[in-house]
């Protein structure tokens, strides 16, 4: 799965969150989920835009114009999950 091949790849760019916007759906735990537009900034290579989505908690709140570490599937370099403040 996505997330099996994500928590595989070790390289943790540093992205920045361009938007965040809540879908207005939540989860059990008290996730809200957003689309998130990040600006991802590769070591030795040229930054690009993603737009993805993805449960954020409360335990761990991301805001728009934070940098973060992102995972980046190693085959498709547009499928990223956030892992944590840069």
């Amino acid at each position: 799965t996505e997330i099996y091949t994500l928590s595989l790849h070790d390289a943790l760019p540093i992205s920045h969150i361009d938007s965040l916007t809540s879908t207005g759906n939540t989860d059990t735990p008290g996730g809200t989920e957003y689309d998130i537009s990040l600006t991802i900034s590769p070591a030795g290579g040229e930054a690009y835009r993603v737009t993805m989505n993805q449960y954020i908690y409360p335990s761990n709140p991301f805001t728009e114009g934070d940098n973060v570490t992102v995972k980046v599937d190693p085959d498709d370099a547009n499928v990223v999950m956030i892992f944590g403040r840069a």
